[in-house]
Order: structure tokens, then C-alpha cells, then sequence
């Protein structure tokens, strides 16, 4: 599936926070244009038939007015023909007057003819060669009535003159009627029409005569300068009905983007929150999936070290190390389940921006395995300041639609290239590349537009890489693509680098501050507060040879610390907790041993969004289960300050 748009995921990038409808301000900017074209159409002159363009709307139209009332045009002219040659009968002259007669109705069967051929094929001609045809017509009609009447003409018979006169009159003004849409088709009848009439009254020289010919070839010129305001007038009601018509096909097709934008919102907001949902239960299976985990290792590096004396020593280290590498794959599934818990949108963190890059190709990876292989590769010391779930919606969308760009089937012969690295001016940078069909020059300027999509109705809606741009732009950064057509696309993203986290809050090397060996260690006392007395006990056995004390929850570790402030070298505080969490006993004992809150490293496996925001706004040293425990000695060795140097642990665990 080719794109255009390309950041269609099943991520549903949350609901945004305002919608910009690009089809309704279509409109509103065609209702702008409509205006002022109305407005202007007041002061400016129709073109004539030398400016007009073939395929102009409003030619055309008129054009087709005029066809439209050629029927009644004909039927009333060939009846006031016969009228006419029937009250002039008596006067004699019959085959003048037969010949006439026949003239007319030739010219009018003509013209039916034209009409006819016309309605059966109206793309034979354009819309200038039916004008000219209709011309042709209305130029015969005129030019026959016009030397007809100047032969049957008698100045010494009044009646017949009156007859010529009304008749002649009533035709020009019924051509100016059924004409009006096109002055050269009602000035091409009215002025052969009329001028041999007026030409032998005036020839008759006598005062009347003469009056009567510089009435009627007044009453021609009067016509025509009508027939030119009422030819403005019908391109103007033309023009008006058309952009009309065009505002209010505009107007539909907004409205039906705005219905299916409202669709498609209302299935993003109810995805919004199964993610909300599925979010907090990940939350809770994380906490409750952590606290196993956690004594699980800890017991195997237990029994493994303990395990060492044993004749049979080489097949239990292999079982062992097989038990614990399973509990490492749970550990970082879990990892990867936290990131669907929800965050503050507006809140920024400290990211790691290799391990969240490698969470979203592990979400990413069912749409890629039948596509392409992926190549991964970024600098391990990148931070970002970001919203993690926003963040990775950007690279979930992208990673997605580079995916949904290539036809499956053969993933050995396409490429999606993913990586990172430090940039220039304090930037960090992520290229994402791929083989896939490539996006055409004429769409690559709108892929960021809302609501742009070339995907078939129903695959998408034009959101996805208008809101990444909107996270990223809203970091600082910028989105940018190339792509050639048949050879694939990149997108470069760049996010301003953040400052790594405190050594207290990460994982570093367990040998950087504990050396084994070391003259005149000391034993630490610890307080371990976790109501999973598991947890609590392997923690203990891994901390030896320190000493450790357990308080089963909040309450117990507030007895405790109330009783013997002073007693403990650090406080382990698990976050999440039924009688009292960890953050109400933080601030209990920081209210009442100010020296004693400042002892407290906090465990979690996985905090609620309130506790994760008192937690970022205290700084205090915190770890993620499962622990490993050195990281604990060296948090503990931090906050004792440089003077103190801890014993080793007598278990060493591998890392986590």
C-alpha cells in the first residue's frame, strides 16, 4: 500500500487537542473567493468571443441558454412569419409573398436542425463553434425577414407598412428575449431584422418616411444596447449560480470529511481508552508481576552462589542460568507492559532514547516480520526531554506506515533502517529509512496536512503524521522527509538532547564504587519496608553481609522510624502499598525526622501516575524491580556520603 500519508499506525496517537478541518476551511476560503468574485463581477466587462476560452463555465452555460430557448424561438417567429404573409395576402403579389414564406421556415427548419443535432451530439463542438453555428442561424433568420420585407415594401399601402412594422418590432424584441444570454446572437437578427425597413422609409424622403426609418433604426441600436446589459446580467447570475453550486459541493465534501473525521475521532477516543484501561491494569500486572520476579532472582543468584561447593555443580549452574535467563526475558516484557501505563501528556522526563526507540520496534515487530528486516542502531547516551508514550507514538507511526509502504510477502529483499545519534547544535536525531514505494513529488508537500491521506477510505485518516509533527514541533524539533518513488522514503526527526539521569536513579556499574577487599568497611543498617515479605526476605539475603530489618507496610516502617530516627543507614521503601503507601510515609517522617527522609531509597515496580509525580518533584534516589542489588549499595554508600566505604555483598548478583 503506497503512501502519501504515512503515519496511519494502530497507535491512536490520543485524541488531539484541536482539530484542524483543512476541508471546511476549503470552504470558508471558497465562500471568501465567491464573494469577491460576485463583487467584481459588478464592474468588469464580458469578455467578447476573441478572449473567451473553450472550456470557460460561464461561455458555456450561456451557451446553453441560448439552445435551451431556441424551440420557443423558432415556433413564435415562423407563426408571426405566417401571420404576417397572410395579412399582407390581399395585397397581392402572391409568389413574392409564397417565396418569402417559404425563406423563413427553411431558415427556421435549419436551425432545428442545428438544435437537434446539438441535443443528440452536444461534444461535437465546442462551446465557441455551437456560438458561431447559433449565429450563423439568427444572422439567416434576419438578413431573409430583413430582405423580405424590403421587397413586399409599398410606401402608398399604410396597413402594410403597419403590418411590416409591428412584426418586424415583435421579432426583434422576442430575439432580445430568447437571445439575451449572447449579444451577438440577438444583435446579428435585430440589426438585419430591422435596417432594409428603416433604409426605404428613409429612401422615401417625405417627413413621415423619413421619421418613421430613424425611429426603427433607433429601436435597433436601443435593442442592442439592451441586449449588451442583459448579456452582462445573465453571465453575472451565471457565474453566481456556479460558484453557488461549487461553494456547495465544497461544502458537502466538508461536511462528509468533517462526518467521517467525527467517525474516525470517536473510534480514536474509545481506543483512547481501552488504552487508558489497558494502561492501568499493565500498571497493576507490572507491580504484581515485579514482586516475584524480584525475590525469583534474587533466589537464583542465591542458590547459584551457594550452589558452587556441589560435586554436580557444572548441570545445576547450566539449570540455573537457563531458570534466570527466563526470568530476564519476564523482566523486560514487563518493562515493555509499563509503557502502555498512562502518562500527563504535558509532562516531560528524562528518556532514554535507545531503550525507548528499542520498545517501540519490539510493538512494531508483528507489522515488519512479513515485510522487511530492520536494522537498529543507536548511541547508548541519547536523552531526550519528552512525554515517553507521545514520543513513541511518533516512532510507532512511523515505524508502521514504513512497514504498511512495502508489500508483504518478501522481507529478504526490503530494508527499514532505523538509528540515532547526537547532532549539532545540542540535537539528537533519528532517521528512519526505507525501500518501500515512495511518496509522489506532488504529495510529499502535504503528507503533514490533517485529514490528507491517498490510503483507500476506511485505512486512514490523514492524522497520523499531522500530529507527529505536532509532538515534535511542541519539543522543539522538527520532522523532515524525502522519498523518491519506486526507491522508498526517510524521515529525519530532530528532538533537542536532554540531560542524562542522576546516577542515583539509573543503573550504572556495581564495581564503581564497591571494591572487594577493601580495609576498614562498614556494615550497613537497612530498613527494607515492602508488604510482600518475599520480596523483603530475598532482598535481605541478597544485601548480606549488611544488616537488614523488615517492616511489613507503611505503618510498621513509621513505628519504627519514629521509634529510632537515628538507627538506620538507608530505608528501601517500596512505592505501592495497602495500609500506607510509600509516598504518605515519606512524608510522615520527613514532617517529624527531617534526617531520617533523607535515608530513603524507594523501590517500585511500577507507581501510579500520582506517586510517579511526587517521586519526579522529591529527587530522591529510586530503583526499578526487580533490584539488583549492588545498585542498592551504591545508592546506599551515595547517600552516606564519600567518608563511608560499604562491604561488599556476599552474594554478587549478575546484572539485571
Amino acid at each position: 500500500m503506497c503512501r502519501a500519508e504515512r503515519a496511519e499506525s494502530g497507535s491512536s496517537d490520543d485524541i488531539p487537542r484541536s482539530v484542524d478541518i483543512a476541508p471546511a476551511r476549503a470552504a470558508h476560503d471558497g465562500a471568501t473567493d465567491l464573494g469577491r468574485s460576485h463583487d467584481a463581477a459588478r464592474h468588469r466587462r464580458i469578455p467578447d468571443q476573441r478572449t473567451r476560452t473553450l472550456d470557460d463555465p460561464v461561455f458555456a452555460e450561456q451557451v446553453e441558454i441560448l439552445y435551451a430557448k431556441l424551440p420557443v424561438a423558432l415556433a413564435g417567429s415562423s407563426v408571426v412569419a405566417v401571420l404576417a404573409v397572410a395579412a399582407l395576402w390581399s395585397e397581392g403579389r402572391f409568389s413574392l409573398l409564397l417565396g418569402w414564406l417559404c425563406s423563413l421556415l427553411g431558415a427556421a427548419a435549419l436551425r432545428w436542425a442545428a438544435w437537434r443535432r446539438r441535443r443528440a451530439q452536444p461534444r461535437t463542438r465546442t462551446a465557441g463553434g455551437w456560438a458561431k453555428l447559433f449565429v450563423a442561424g439568427t444572422a439567416l433568420s434576419g438578413s431573409v425577414w430583413g430582405i423580405g420585407v424590403a421587397l413586399v415594401f409599398d410606401s402608398s399601402q399604410l396597413p402594410l407598412l403597419v403590418v411590416l412594422a409591428f412584426a418586424t418590432g415583435g421579432l426583434c424584441a422576442g430575439a432580445s428575449t430568447t437571445a439575451s444570454s449572447y449579444l451577438p446572437a440577438s444583435a446579428s437578427y435585430i440589426l438585419p431584422a430591422t435596417l432594409p425597413l428603416a433604409g426605404r422609409l428613409v429612401a422615401e424622403l417625405d417627413p413621415p418616411h423619413v421619421a418613421m426609418g430613424i425611429m426603427g433604426a433607433a429601436f435597433a441600436v436601443v435593442l442592442v444596447v439592451v441586449g449588451r446589459t442583459a448579456e452582462r446580467n445573465v453571465a453575472d447570475q451565471v457565474r453566481l449560480r456556479l460558484d453557488r453550486e461549487a461553494l456547495a459541493r465544497r461544502l458537502d465534501a466538508a461536511l462528509r470529511e468533517i462526518e467521517a473525521a467525527n467517525v474516525e475521532l470517536q473510534s480514536q477516543l474509545a481506543q483512547s481508552e481501552q488504552l487508558a484501561r489497558l494502561g492501568r491494569l499493565a500498571a497493576g500486572v507490572a507491580h504484581e508481576v515485579n514482586n516475584p520476579l524480584s525475590y525469583v532472582i534474587h533466589n537464583l543468584d542465591y542458590v547459584a552462589q551457594r550452589a558452587e561447593a556441589l560435586p554436580s555443580y557444572s548441570d545445576l549452574a547450566e539449570a540455573l542460568d537457563d531458570a534466570r535467563q527466563g526470568a530476564e526475558r519476564i523482566r523486560f516484557i514487563v518493562r515493555d507492559l509499563t509503557a502502555l501505563a498512562p502518562h500527563d501528556a504535558d509532562k516531560l522526563e528524562t528518556v532514554h532514547l535507545e531503550s525507548l526507540l528499542g520498545s517501540c520496534v519490539k510493538f512494531a515487530s508483528h507489522d515488519l516480520e512479513d515485510r522487511a528486516h530492520l536494522v537498529f542502531h543507536a548511541q547508548p547516551s541519547l536523552y531526550v526531554a519528552a512525554n515517553p508514550t507521545r514520543l513513541s507514538q511518533v516512532f510507532l507511526n512511523l515505524l508502521t506506515n514504513a512497514a504498511q509502504s512495502i508489500v508483504p510477502g518478501n522481507p529478504s529483499a526490503n530494508l527499514i533502517t532505523l538509528s540515532a545519534r547526537a547532532a549539532a547544535h545540542d540535537m539528537v536525531e533519528v532517521t528512519l529509512s526505507d525501500t518501500g514505494c515512495g511518496i509522489a513529488p506532488d504529495q510529499i508537500d502535504r503528507v503533514f496536512e490533517p485529514f490528507y491521506t491517498t490510503k483507500a477510505v476506511g485505512k486512514g485518516t490523514g492524522l497520523g503524521l499531522s500530529l507527529a509533527r505536532s509532538i515534535v514541533e511542541g519539543l522543539g524539533g522538527s520532522v523532515r522527509v524525502r522519498s523518491v518513488v519506486g526507491e522508498g522514503t526517510t524521515f529525519v526527526v530532530r528532538i533537542p538532547a536532554g540531560v542524562s539521569e542522576p546516577a542515583t536513579r539509573t543503573a550504572g556499574n556495581p564495581d564503581a564504587t564497591i571494591q572487594d577487599g577493601l580495609a576498614g568497611v562498614a556494615i550497613a543498617r537497612i530498613l527494607i519496608v515492602d508488604d510482600d515479605r518475599l520480596v523483603a526476605r530475598s532482598l535481605a539475603r541478597a544485601l548480606r553481609p549488611h544488616k537488614t530489618e523488615i517492616a511489613s507496610g507503611g505503618r510498621a516502617a513509621l513505628d519504627r522510624l519514629c521509634d529510632e530516627p537515628d538507627g538506620f543507614d538507608a530505608v528501601l521503601c517500596d512505592v505501592v502499598m495497602p495500609d500506607m503507601d510509600g509516598v504518605e510515609l515519606f512524608r510522615l517522617v520527613r514532617e517529624k525526622h527531617p534526617t531520617a527522609a533523607g535515608k530513603f531509597i524507594f523501590v517500585t515496580g511500577a507507581a501510579t501516575s500520582q506517586a510517579q509525580a511526587f517521586l519526579d518533584g522529591i529527587h530522591h534516589p529510586r530503583v526499578h524491580k526487580p533490584v539488583h542489588p549492588e545498585e542498592l549499595l551504591n545508592l546506599i554508600a551515595q547517600i552516606s556520603g564519600p567518608s563511608v566505604r560499604l562491604a561488599p555483598l556476599a552474594v554478587r548478583s549478575q546484572s539485571c
